[in-house]
């Protein structure tokens, strides 16, 4: 399992989610895994032989319990791996709080 936080070039801080504990993503009746996510991006795992969305208005559900509601514009995709970029970004705050929960719990 890697860190929670990864060093990277990235302005951002990434939190990179265990396979067995993941935000997730409600499109509609859809319910993506997130596999990482940072203040103005994502990336989740599509079910397989669906496609993706350009634009998506979602509920992301994090781990420490809070949700928030995202608009996000499709950045790449790749297999069953989608990346959106949001149009507005999540609170620093609340990226902190979702980092400690997985710090504390997954590390």
């Amino acid at each position: 399992m890697g860190s929670a936080t990864e060093t990277e070039r990235r302005s951002y801080v990434r939190i990179s989610y265990p396979p067995q504990a993941q935000a997730l993503m409600t499109v509609r009746a859809d319910r993506l895994d997130v596999a990482d996510i940072s203040q103005c991006g994502l990336r989740v795992t599509r079910p397989s032989g669906r496609p993706s969305e350009p634009c998506v208005t979602a509920t992301l559900k994090l781990l420490c319990g809070a949700s928030v509601e995202i608009e996000a514009d499709l950045e790449w995709e790749e297999e069953r791996e989608v990346g959106y970029s949001l149009t507005k970004l999540i609170p620093a705050e609340l990226i902190e709080r979702e980092l400690r929960y997985v710090t504390l719990h997954f590390e």
